[in-house]
């Protein structure tokens, strides 16, 4: 029977995390995303959710590809002010 030998140091442990934190964080952030419109909200969801470009998001949509930039502008200007608006 063959036997194991360690070498080196165990890792330390880590600090334990808070178990609710990532719960207050998804609050915050499904709070943050229902301050956008629905066609905002779609737009975030189609160009980072599903990783899709500005042009598959407009054919989606059946806008202009100007109206996707302007429109993913302007909801993440509203999650950027939401967020840092919960966390002070």
């Amino acid at each position: 029977m063959d036997q194991e030998v360690l070498f080196g140091v165990p890792p330390e442990a880590g600090a334990a995390r808070d178990p609710y934190v990532p719960v207050s964080q998804r609050m915050v952030l499904r709070d943050a995303l229902a301050r956008l419109g629905p066609r905002q909200r779609a737009t975030i969801f189609l160009r980072f959710w599903e990783d899709r470009s500005v042009e598959e998001t407009a054919r989606v949509l059946g806008n202009e590809s100007s109206t996707v930039r302007s429109q993913t502008v302007r909801a993440l200007n509203t999650l950027r002010d939401a967020l840092d608006a919960s966390s002070t």
